[in-house]
């Protein structure tokens, strides 16, 4: 830097000049920067905390918006109240409107909170964006208040979205007051500069550079466990405390969070597990209900004592389909349902509801009818058994609430194009003569554990999950869903998708004349088959040995694992039935031990059964070396379709081997 002026001043003076005039100008751009970094780590503070508080919300929020719990929302949202600089919150579902708000009530917010509600009322919220940082001059010359706006998740999905505003006042009062001190500061360092330039330099400037590499760290590595050592207890001391205690203040709240994800994802588990243990011991005991009930029936009973068997089906069933729903919509909550296309014919599916019905609907003595449109595609691409769930639910469901009148099944189609092949959008439709809904519980029949009322949970029972359950299926196929209803005179629910059409099978040549049902080819026999029975539940023992006699196969049943390898040792066997869940060796290892064991050429086929319905389980079974898998509850003639899946050749009646 050259001074060409002063030359016509005394050295001394000159010196002085120029310590004066370095050290002022050292010094101006010192607090500038001190200032600057003050705004900038107090803006990046104030907007992490706001993060961190919004996003610690969003969480603690999740259970209450997802089982729409407003009550609960607000008392959360509530809790802002104690942060100072909250203004406002509002907590939004995914369309857009307020689940939940809040508004601070303290005298210093009103003003600022007037200009908030005029922010917020000229804006529409049916997305609101997410906030992203601001420049620290832009939080100064903008509006009065920091908005931000974070995802409520569960899981993958986003339930919802909460809006937080945070006051700037105390803010801009920060920085007025440091720009104050600052220019008193250079004041009387421009008086003393004489004496204390090069001083002032040496205690100013390597704290500030300290600080602002440490500042630098701290946003490259995002590492808050990184402090700065106070060298005074000056200004810049004082900086530097606050430094570190925003650090430990994001630490902590980071910990926080890091807590209350560990918490989330444990809760998770124990609900998975929890599950997992109740299908396993309820269905259990039910295996053993159905099938003591299907074999009764099989026998010699009067019209009392069939009655009485059928009563004790139909509830097992309905049992059954309870925890079925609550598997899945544990499934659809994980994000693990899945659809599988496959050729079917949709004027089947709509036939066997009406068939798996008939009964219900003759109890009842109510009418159901059937209307399928006569151009239906014969084959289609779609998921069978996720149609037939709805189906079930959605007829069921009319069923239930209809108590005199009828029920009117309707399928139709319009045809569609996907990308260049042929495709039809098929509509079914589900209308009764029931109790109706009221027109303002519509729009919450979808929503999990949901019913019209209160009175109706009580006398009709249910879990509200069917509905809940077959929005979120037709959903993944793609389609819509609905429903219409008058009170009083009835309900209509439908649901549309859009499936391929394929080219229909070759007609089948039929005989001439029809030929009477018994006249008809039976299945392949299974006498003589040799079936290994692993089951550590005596009744189920016994239910397995009655079903296998009926269909005169030879069983032999084990309590656990190492008993089927005891047996193994000492004779053969055809196919083994064997129960993941036993004593002293479960199904899993023993089957891993079977399979390590077998010579090359040899597979005797392992059919899984177990209690437990979960996906992962048939995955588990079929990675040790099983074939087949088989929940229990299952029928006779589900028992009797995996034994000819898997029975070789030279196992079946009339082929048993020599051996």
């Amino acid at each position: 830097m050259k001074f060409p002026h002063l030359g016509k001043y005394p050295i001394k003076h000159q010196v002085v000049l120029i310590a004066l005039i370095t050290t002022t100008l050292g010094l101006v751009v010192a607090l500038m920067l001190l200032v600057y970094g003050e705004l900038q780590t107090s803006a990046r503070v104030m907007q992490d905390n706001a993060n961190v508080l919004t996003r610690l919300v969003g969480v603690n929020s999740t259970a209450a918006v997802s089982f729409q719990d407003p009550e609960a929302a607000q008392e959360i949202i509530n809790a802002l109240g104690s942060a100072p600089d909250v203004i406002a919150a509002t907590l939004r579902s995914p369309d857009g409107k307020v689940f939940a708000e809040y508004h601070s009530a303290l005298p210093a917010h009103a003003s600022v909170l007037a200009v908030v509600e005029e922010h917020h009322d000229s804006e529409t919220h049916a997305g609101a964006p997410f906030g992203s940082p601001r420049h620290p001059i832009g939080l100064l010359l903008g509006a009065p208040f920091l908005e931000i706006a974070n995802p409520v998740i569960v899981g993958e999905r986003q339930v919802g979205t909460i809006e937080a505003y945070f006051d700037l006042t105390p803010l801009r009062d920060l920085v007025h007051k440091r720009i104050l001190a600052a220019s008193a500061v250079l004041l009387a360092a421009s008086l003393l500069a004489w004496l204390l330039a090069s001083r002032l330099q040496r205690l100013i400037a390597s704290p500030i550079e300290n600080l602002a590499r440490q500042m630098q760290r701290v946003s490259e590595t995002r590492d808050y466990a990184l402090r700065v050592s106070p060298e005074s207890r000056n200004e810049i001391g004082t900086l530097m405390d606050g430094f570190n205690t925003m650090l430990d203040q994001i630490e902590a709240r980071d910990a926080q969070l890091r807590i209350a994800k560990e918490a989330a994802e444990q809760a998770n588990q124990a609900k998975s597990l929890f599950l997992a243990t109740m299908s396993h011991e309820i269905r259990t005991p039910m295996n053993g209900i159905i099938g003591m009930a299907e074999l009764l029936a099989y026998t010699r009973l009067n019209t009392e004592q069939s009655r009485f068997v059928g009563h004790i089906r139909t509830s097992a069933d309905s049992l059954l389909r309870v925890i079925n729903d609550i598997l899945d919509f544990s499934k659809l909550e994980a994000g693990r349902m899945t659809i599988e296309a496959r050729p079917c014919d949709p004027r089947a599916i709509v036939e066997d509801i009406t068939g798996f019905f008939l009964h219900q609907t003759i109890e009842k003595k109510l009418n159901l009818r059937c209307d399928i449109a006569p151009d239906l595609p014969a084959r289609i691409e779609a998921d069978p058994d996720r149609l037939r769930q709805i189906l079930i639910n959605l007829v069921g469901n009319a069923i239930k609430f209809t108590v005199q009148g009828e029920v009117h099944l309707r399928l139709e189609h319009q045809a569609e194009v996907l990308g260049s092949s042929p495709a039809a959008r098929l509509h079914f439709s589900v209308q009764d003569s029931g109790i109706g809904i009221e027109p303002a519980v519509l729009p919450q029949l979808f929503t999990p554990f949901t019913q019209a009322d209160n009175s109706h949970a009580r006398r009709y029972g249910g879990t509200g999950l069917g509905l809940a359950i077959s929005h979120e299926l037709v959903q993944l196929m793609g389609g819509k869903i609905g429903a219409e209803s008058q009170p009083g005179k009835g309900s209509t629910f439908w649901f549309s998708v859009v499936v391929p059409i394929l080219a229909a099978e070759p007609a089948p040549q039929l005989p001439p004349v029809p030929v009477a049902a018994s006249a008809l080819p039976d299945k392949p026999s299974l006498a003589g088959l040799r079936v290994l029975v692993a089951e550590d539940n005596a009744i189920n023992q016994l239910l397995a040995t009655m079903q296998l006699e009926e269909l005169q196969c030879v069983a032999t049943t084990v309590d656990n694992g190492r008993e089927v390898l005891e047996q193994l040792a000492r004779e053969r066997f055809d196919v083994i039935l064997m129960d993941c869940q036993m004593p002293l060796m479960d199904g899993y290892e023993t089957t891993r031990r079977i399979r390590a064991s077998e010579a090359e050429g040899q597979h005797i086929p392992i059919i899984a059964v177990t209690a437990n319905a979960m996906e992962d389980e048939r995955e588990a079974a079929l990675a040790c070396g099983m074939d087949d898998f088989l929940t229990k509850p299952y029928s006779h003639a589900a028992l009797q379709d995996a034994l000819l899946r898997l029975a070789r050749p030279g196992t079946l009646a009339g082929q048993v081997r020599s051996d």
